[in-house]
């Protein structure tokens, strides 16, 4: 079945968003090479660990200019990751994971670190909260991944040829509640007199927010034995095309501040960022739908 015909099967709420982002401008740049000169990949070990670095380069241009301590840590989580990606693509992608794990939990330490302090107060910086949960949720997900391949697998990662019905709920939900996370931190980048984008912005995080919601409804009654069939089916279908349309959306909105000289505030990574994980989404619910539906 072409693309066109699984829109139609869609509920008419969802249809009529992912036909809106079909008129807008394709991210394709992200198929080629980011501006950093590093291959965009999108599935496996190697997305998490450019994923991790970029984390650090945001940190690190969002940490107070007189705390060089914190500057210089953030600094070592992205250097080091991007070593380790630079190993994974020579081929040692085994001997790799191991310490790609060590790091994440040092990095997740320094993120949860770093939440408190901006939380309390003891720590003013240019980085939103929101922010830096959302890099830790993504962080713990990894470690989860890693750590723990046959309750949370994943395509491309070891033990990702499995699949059951609660993982591929779990995963739905998960990356829809993330891409609507992306939204959150969007609505704080978009000047609120840019009264198009900020209202289509948050729409679609209500859109986004409600799938994932449904997702994890769906997948706490799968854990409790209930056929979810063919919810699920129907719930991964959409998950696909929303993060089809989020990818292309966040491009289309930079691409716009950008055409109208509003995008200094954002690091020029960010939208090749959030696209990679809205086309990484897209791909693992795609392979895992197909192994379950």
């Amino acid at each position: 079945m072409d693309r066109d015909a699984e829109i139609h099967l869609l509920r008419p709420e969802t249809s009529v968003a992912v036909k809106q982002c079909r008129t807008l401008t394709p991210f394709t740049p992200f198929f080629g090479a980011s501006p950093a000169g590093q291959l965009d990949r999108v599935l496996g070990l190697a997305f998490w660990l450019i994923t991790f670095s970029e984390h650090g380069t945001f940190l690190a241009g969002g940490l107070p200019c007189d705390r060089p301590e914190l500057i210089a840590e953030a600094k070592g989580f992205a250097a080091r990751f991007k070593d380790l990606l630079e190993r994974c693509a020579r081929g040692s992608e085994g001997r790799v994971m191991d310490e790609a794990v060590k790091e994440a939990q040092r990095m997740l330490c320094f993120l949860n670190w770093l939440v408190a302090a901006l939380l309390s107060g003891d720590l003013s910086a240019n980085v939103f909260v929101g922010e830096a949960v959302h890099m830790v949720t993504e962080t713990r997900r990894f470690l989860m991944i890693a750590l723990d391949p046959a309750s949370t697998p994943e395509p491309g990662m070891p033990g990702g040829d499995r699949c059951s019905m609660a993982s591929l709920l779990d995963t739905v939900g998960f990356w829809l509640m993330d891409q609507a996370a992306h939204s959150g931190l969007l609505q704080n980048l978009i000047d609120s007199l840019e009264s198009r984008y900020h209202h289509e912005n948050a729409e679609w995080r209500k859109l986004l927010e409600k799938e994932g919601l449904e997702a994890q409804g769906l997948h706490a009654a799968t854990l409790c034995g209930l056929k979810t069939m063919p919810a699920a089916g129907r719930l991964s279908r959409e998950a696909t095309e929303l993060s089809v349309g989020d990818r292309d959306f966040t491009y289309d909105t930079f691409l716009h501040r950008e055409r109208n000289d509003l995008l200094g505030v954002a690091p020029p990574l960010l939208p090749y960022h959030m696209a990679r994980e809205s086309e990484h989404a897209r791909l693992v619910i795609e392979k895992m739908a197909a192994m379950c539906c």
